[in-house]
């Protein structure tokens, strides 16, 4: 697909390529210089106080949360004490 650049150095993405990646007004896009191209990636931000759950470790523990209520092995607790006695238990 072509493109302009405009004033400003500002550019139009066709329509059908924005639907396709399901981008709209305001979106961000992070811009890579590769091999003499640019590449568009969408991107999103993550405020600094949640980037700890896109690290390994909490989507692994994630990830076996989301399999365990799949199972139904879950426990569930009345009250904030009776939960930390039963996390005690295990």
């Amino acid at each position: 697909m072509k493109v302009k650049l405009h004033a400003r150095n500002q550019i139009t993405l066709p329509n059908k390529l924005v639907k396709s990646l399901n981008l709209s007004s305001g979106d961000e896009l992070i811009a890579i210089l590769k091999d003499g191209c640019i590449e568009l990636i969408p991107a999103i931000t993550i405020p600094k106080g949640e980037a700890y759950l896109f690290t390994p470790y909490w989507q692994e523990a994630l990830r076996q949360a989301g399999n365990e209520t799949a199972e139904g092995n879950l426990e569930g607790a009345d009250n904030v004490e009776e939960m930390f006695q039963k996390l005690e238990e295990d």
